[in-house]
């Protein structure tokens, strides 16, 4: 339950209105009716609430989003290798300090790459190295050289490439240009090393496409796993982790971090589609959207139904993160056990639909439950 317990964490730092992500999960949505949903040996989940749908802050509805996206990416990588096209991964970075901030480092890659991109350049990719489109991952990192922006890439090119040289040749081309327009743009030229990277793919991309989608903090990122756990380079975060260590130490300096992420984020696209690829691969230019990939419905089963008034009480004395925490250790018996240690005034009401149990209100009850 770590997503549910930094999206709590995030909303009682941020203030009234700064933030969409501030309401996320807070509120049942128009015409729904809340229920606790839990896969088989998975973690619980609420259904029917009113959902932020932010790719970059909101901890529960980002990883819903980039796992969708990351399958969107995985089927049309596959319709591409299916007719006897080849993918190529291409990662493009610049040199970066403490003294650019967020939107400095953005802009620069941002600039740098459309011009790399566009025009003759791309007629060129098109023409010589047979690019019919690509998919684009924006990755940002925080560490003690300050914020790290780079672009991850996903080429789809008419046919797989085996030749070392071929792969040298692009790689010499994109990296001559991709330096003369970082260097224009007053940024200092990247590195022959880490510059740019060009690795052909294999035949089964699903992990690649899971990475692509998954930058910044999604579910292939540590800090979002249910054990806990965080591997990270050192010295270096992203945004996610940058909020977990917060909620962990309450260091000032690490939510000034997530408050630049969260101003600097606004507006920008993480996630995006070389124009006419997506419809060329998946037969329409319009992929569901972000709210769509947030309400899916997950191969999952209802545990238990929640009453409107019971919802209100679990979230104004912040036991919702609990009941799920209840409910993925030992189902709704393992809950009904939870409210009586907890002292909450609401009961399990064993009569609902289907036979399902409905969390409901005592009447006349006294909370004595801690708020958290």
């Amino acid at each position: 339950m770590l997503r549910y317990g930094l999206r709590r964490h995030l909303q009682r730092h941020l203030s009234r209105g700064e933030h969409r992500a501030g309401m996320c999960g807070r509120y049942i949505a128009p015409s729904a009716a809340v229920s606790i949903r839990r896969a088989p040996g998975g973690a619980a989940h609420y259904t029917g609430l009113a959902v932020c749908g932010n790719l970059a802050v909101c901890p529960v509805c980002g990883p819903k989003i980039r796992h969708g996206r990351g399958r969107e990416i995985a089927r049309a990588a596959h319709a591409h290798q299916q007719a006897g096209g080849g993918l190529l991964f291409v990662t493009l970075t610049a040199p970066h300090d403490r003294s650019m901030s967020l939107d400095d480092c953005w802009d620069l890659i941002r600039l740098a790459f459309g011009e790399v991109m566009r025009g003759r350049h791309r007629a060129t990719l098109r023409d010589r190295f047979g690019v019919r489109g690509f998919v684009r991952a924006t990755e940002v990192t925080h560490g003690r050289a300050g914020w790290h922006v780079h672009q991850h890439l996903l080429l789809f090119v008419d046919e797989p490439w085996a030749d070392l040289g071929r792969v040298t040749e692009l790689w010499r081309w994109i990296h001559e240009r991709w330096a003369r327009r970082i260097v224009a743009h007053g940024g200092r030229p990247p590195s022959l090393a880490r510059g740019v990277q060009v690795i052909p793919c294999r035949e089964d991309n699903t992990a690649l496409a899971a990475y692509l989608a998954s930058v910044n903090g999604g579910i292939a990122a540590e800090v979002t796993r249910e054990d806990g756990k965080s591997a990270r380079a050192p010295g270096s975060r992203t945004p996610m982790q940058v909020l977990a260590d917060h909620a962990d130490h309450e260091d000032p300096a690490d939510w000034q971090v997530w408050k630049e992420w969260v101003q600097g984020s606004f507006g920008r696209r993480l996630i995006e589609w070389s124009s006419g690829l997506r419809a060329a691969l998946l037969g329409t230019e319009d992929g569901p959207t972000d709210e769509d990939l947030v309400a899916e419905a997950e191969a999952a089963e209802t545990v238990v139904d929640v009453a409107r008034d019971a919802w209100a009480l679990l979230i104004g004395v912040g036991a919702d993160v609990r009941v799920l925490d209840a409910i993925t250790e030992g189902g709704a018996p393992g809950l009904a056990d939870a409210l009586r240690r907890w002292g909450l005034p609401v009961w399990l009401d064993r009569r609902g639909r289907g036979g399902l149990p409905v969390l409901r209100l005592i009447r006349g009850g006294t909370a004595h439950a801690r708020r958290e």
